[in-house]
């Protein structure tokens, strides 16, 4: 993430600069290619916020089953969130392809921290 900002200065690597597409990104010029790294950044994040929703919407899950995925969901909506500006946000019963999900502007994913209060006091002291 911090690579095609000036937060980090990556090393000189001679010919293989431009190599799936890392090039284009660094140099902010994606042009009508498409960006390998965001789409699939986009796509994982969003994999794993559906995965913990499947987990934490299981029967039978107790407090502690559900911190952790919990946690792990606000993490990924975060990202998501910083990365993208925006959060979709699906229930597990509408989580088809297809569904048009709801979605969280940067405000409004920012403030929503339900996933992180609740899997606070069940998840194991560091």
């Amino acid at each position: 993430m911090e690579h095609t900002t000036d937060e980090m200065m990556g090393p000189t690597r001679g010919t293989d600069w431009s190599d799936f597409g890392c090039g284009a990104s660094c140099m902010h010029t994606p042009g009508t290619r498409r960006m390998v790294q965001v789409l699939g950044t986009w796509n994982d994040l969003n994999a794993g916020s559906s995965g913990t929703t499947q987990v934490i919407d299981a029967p039978l899950s107790t407090a502690r089953q559900v911190a952790r995925p919990s946690f792990l969901r606000a993490f990924f909506a975060f990202y998501v969130m910083d990365l993208y500006g925006q959060v979709p946000i699906r229930p597990l019963e509408s989580a088809a392809p297809s569904a048009i999900p709801t979605v969280m502007q940067r405000p409004a994913a920012f403030d929503s921290s339900s996933d992180l209060r609740a899997a606070r006091p069940q998840l194991p002291p560091i």
